[in-house]
């Protein structure tokens, strides 16, 4: 995470701040750095996955994942990536 969010500051340097970070950032790491610094395909994942945890942990709108062709693959199991809290139980003694 840390070399896509040091790409990101080299190339928009008005970046500053992990709020300041726009979906055109991302599709430029994910367009033009990757496939140019990049030469492993487990490398890319790897740099894929990254740029997916960085936009959730931004707390950004789920459309950019489709806009940088992120998909969270059901079939490998482990929790969902949306976890829905409800209502906890009350004892009574």
């Amino acid at each position: 995470m840390n070399t896509i969010v040091g790409v990101i500051e080299e190339r928009f340097p008005h970046v500053k701040r992990p709020e300041q970070i726009k979906l055109k950032c991302a599709q430029y790491v994910r367009n033009v750095w990757l496939p140019a610094h990049s030469s492993s395909e487990r490398t890319k994942e790897e740099h894929m996955r990254a740029l997916g945890l960085l936009v959730r942990a931004l707390g950004r709108n789920e459309h950019w994942l489709g806009a940088l062709g992120i998909h969270s693959c059901l079939k490998k199991g482990g929790r969902p990536t949306q976890i829905k809290i409800r209502q906890s139980r009350k004892y009574y003694r």
